[in-house]
């Protein structure tokens, strides 16, 4: 028995100096792969030391720079919102001075001012007059042929307005080219850094994702992109998101020459250049048209339009979710609706008031109407960018039914009312018009107007042809039925 025992220990004594044997190998082998494996252990923590020390000074220059950029733009900014908030209250005040003037005449009374506030409104009228009559030269070179005041855009600055914002610019020009004059080329050039980032993608693309450089990628190309694009004016300019060089050098970062699609759908940056005008350009929009956006001018609506419609489709971050486009049509909506309540007016006169269409009070009428449907057509222009219910809130709810309809039925000429009707009918949306439409009952006032106008006695046949047309085209039969009877 003692032998048996003495046996099973010296075999397990065999098998651990066995074991022994084989762990001093595989440890011999470690030893000899580290010691291979240090030289690129060595170039890859120099490599991470390097990365450390770039993005550190990178961190501390833009947070010396972006305090500079943030108020160039917000100086910028704020030039345009005085310039608006010039032209509207112009605007304004040329609404009141008119009224004042024409309830005065209608009072049979004089304007009662003091020599001060009467020189002050004299210019004001020959200011007013002045850019009337290089607005209708100005179309008469163009060749247009019909156009009714009130439905251009008075945007006309003084010379000395305009000469206090080119020095505005060209202080802000003087600015941003020394904010970036102390920074070198690895830190202020998109392609340089650019390039430091897609080597390190490139030399170890697992500590490039461990570190989440992709989430991070448009707040590190921020500034720069926010310094390129710091005079860029979408609701005056022609110049697209698309023209700047940050794009362009953003749109081949990472790109190989033997790139397929089934790598780029793998490509972790695929959506950079998304995320970078979804975060920076959108958010620098929002700001833009808080503080430049004019709804009543129809060429700053048509441009701002075209360039939202171009973003949502092209780039695929820019949803409903993304907060920066949704504070975009936040501030449009809010704009619409101040514009609603201080530049929506027109007045109401009597009959011998408006005898003839030359008259003072005719021509300011006429004005206040073309003025108002303008902003019309530009809320409705928004169609398949804003939502639906708003859209129905601020153009029929707020604007038709409130404004347009109540000066159409103030007006004592029936023909000129059903041809401002034409126009107020064929600038609905075709859905709207539905039979299971939503909208349609919202238009039930306007579909009474039409049939009350067209049973007017007297009324021209091709007046009443047209209201037969307008009351089909709402899709009343009723209305169209008994519209024909007067035929």
């Amino acid at each position: 028995m003692r032998c048996t025992d003495l046996q099973e220990v010296s075999q397990r004594h065999v098998k651990d100096a066995d074991q022994a044997v084989d762990d001093l190998v595989t440890s011999q082998s470690e030893i000899m792969r580290l010691e291979e494996e240090i030289p690129r252990l060595a170039a890859r923590h120099r490599m991470f030391q390097q990365l450390r020390g770039y993005f550190t000074d990178l961190v501390d220059c833009y947070d010396e720079k972006v305090g500079t950029i943030t108020y160039l733009e917000s100086r910028l900014n704020k030039m345009h919102e005085e310039h608006r908030g010039k032209l509207r209250e112009r605007r304004r005040q040329d609404v009141r001075d008119q009224a004042d003037i024409l309830h005065a005449m209608t009072a049979g009374t004089a304007v009662v001012f003091d020599p001060v506030q009467d020189a002050v409104r004299d210019f004001r009228v020959a200011e007013r007059e002045g850019r009337q009559r290089r607005r209708r030269q100005a179309r008469t070179t163009a060749h247009v042929v019909r156009h009714n005041e009130g439905m251009s855009s008075d945007d006309e600055m003084p010379g000395q307005d305009q000469a206090a914002l080119a020095n505005v610019k060209k202080d802000v020009e003087n600015q941003s080219r020394i904010c970036m004059e102390d920074v070198i080329e690895e830190f202020s050039v998109i392609s340089n850094l650019q390039d430091k980032l897609v080597g390190w993608r490139e030399d170890d693309e697992d500590s490039y994702k461990s570190a989440y450089v992709t989430i991070v990628l448009p707040k590190i190309f921020s500034p720069l992109i926010r310094m390129q694009m710091l005079f860029w004016n979408p609701l005056t300019s022609e110049i697209a998101v698309t023209d700047h060089e940050w794009y362009s050098t953003l749109c081949t970062y990472g790109l190989y020459t033997d790139e397929t699609i089934v790598g780029l759908v793998a490509d972790p940056d695929r959506n950079l250049v998304s995320l970078c005008v979804e975060k920076v350009v959108v958010a620098k929009l929002a700001e833009m048209v808080r503080t430049g956006y004019d709804p009543l001018s129809s060429s700053s609506t048509r441009k701002l339009i075209g360039l939202l419609t171009h973003l949502i489709s092209e780039f695929p971050t820019l949803t409903l979710r993304s907060k920066h486009l949704r504070l975009c049509f936040t501030n449009v909506t809010e704009l619409i609706k101040d514009t609603l309540d201080q530049d929506v007016y027109i007045p109401m006169y009597t009959k011998a008031q408006m005898g003839y269409p030359n008259s003072p009070h005719a021509v300011f009428f006429q004005r206040q109407y073309y003025k108002a449907f303008k902003l019309f057509q530009n809320i409705l222009a928004w169609k398949g960018v804003l939502s639906e219910s708003m859209l129905v809130e601020l153009a029929v709810d707020s604007l038709l039914n409130r404004y347009l309809l109540l000066s159409l039925r103030a007006n004592h000429d029936l023909s000129d009312a059903i041809d401002k009707t034409r126009g107020v009918v064929d600038g609905l949306p075709e859905d709207w018009l539905k039979k299971d439409s939503k909208v349609k009952p919202k238009l039930t006032m306007l579909v009474k107007f039409i049939e009350t106008a067209g049973c007017t006695a007297d009324l021209p046949r091709d007046a009443l042809t047209e209201t037969i047309r307008l009351a089909k085209k709402l899709g009343n039969k009723d209305a169209c039925d008994n519209l024909r009877l007067k035929l």
